[in-house]
């Protein structure tokens, strides 16, 4: 039902933007200021800017085997748009667009034992998506200077994606290690439900054991919602930004295990 709310909500905010498009291709561009408003000079005509930067995401509710997932570096890349809103006050507006954006977490370990076996490794989510976002924003320009905050929802589908457990091992004598064994599990992230991953005797030997061609078993589509805020100089966009991703991406509903998406973003972008 909450999903139900929340698309609906989108769906207005979309509606919004589109009649405000309508509005201000019928216009003349005049800005409409009820009198003894205080108004700023920000601007009134539909603009574009490419945006790109560094992602800083985790996955919430991640326990796989009381495992610790932290934090993983990506990046982001995209086109918005931005189309003013007619208030009373000037400086609101919808902004939208597509942007192409990496996430996951990753799990170092290390694991000794003085008598066998010396274990290094990690496991890794990597997740990619093509995310549209859907924001109210507010403007105030100071000259050469602006300031911006924004919030809304986003949209986003994942387009390829990877869960992989990689180790290295040595056997432990009292002379030193024996030789490094290498083990890696690699599963496609999304996908209806769990298989198995199989053995690849390809990139398989004696010292390497590799398997490959499963499927994790998370959800494709993502909703969630957005908080941000930004500085313009000029044309020069810098800002931050906070996703929270409302879809549990196990399909199915375990009670401890309901993983989710978070990420935050340090953005630059130039506008047109």
């Amino acid at each position: 039902m909450r999903y139900k709310i929340f698309l609906l909500t989108t769906l207005l905010v979309a509606g919004f933007a589109a009649d405000a498009a309508a509005q201000m291709a019928r216009s003349d561009k005049t800005t409409f200021i009820a009198p003894k408003q205080k108004t700023n000079n920000a601007s009134q005509e539909i603009t574009w800017s490419v945006r790109t930067g560094l992602n800083v995401s985790n996955i919430s509710n991640l326990d796989e085997d009381d495992m610790d997932f932290k934090a993983k570096a990506g990046f982001h890349i995209g086109v918005l748009v931005d189309i003013p809103v007619q208030f009373s006050v000037s400086g609101f507006s919808v902004q939208s667009g597509l942007f192409y954006t990496m996430r996951g977490a990753k799990c170092p370990y290390e694991e000794k034992d003085e008598s066998i076996v010396y274990d290094k490794g990690a496991e890794k989510i990597v997740s990619h998506y093509f995310q549209i976002p859907i924001y109210w924003n507010y403007k105030y320009d100071f000259g050469s200077v602006a300031v911006s905050a924004f919030t809304g929802p986003y949209i986003a589908v994942g387009i390829a994606g990877k869960y992989k457990d990689e180790s290295d091992s040595r056997e432990r004598y009292s002379s030193g290690y024996g030789e490094k064994y290498h083990y890696k599990d690699v599963y496609k992230l999304f996908g209806k439900e769990f298989v198995e991953s199989e053995y690849n005797e390809k990139k398989s030997d004696d010292d390497n054991e590799i398997y490959d061609g499963g499927n994790w078993g998370w959800k494709r589509f993502d909703i969630g919602w957005s908080l941000g805020a930004g500085v313009t100089f000029d044309r020069i966009y810098v800002g931050l930004q906070y996703d929270w991703g409302f879809v549990n991406m196990e399909h199915e509903d375990y009670e401890d295990y309901r993983p989710k998406n978070r990420n935050f973003s340090l953005s630059v972008g130039y506008t047109f």
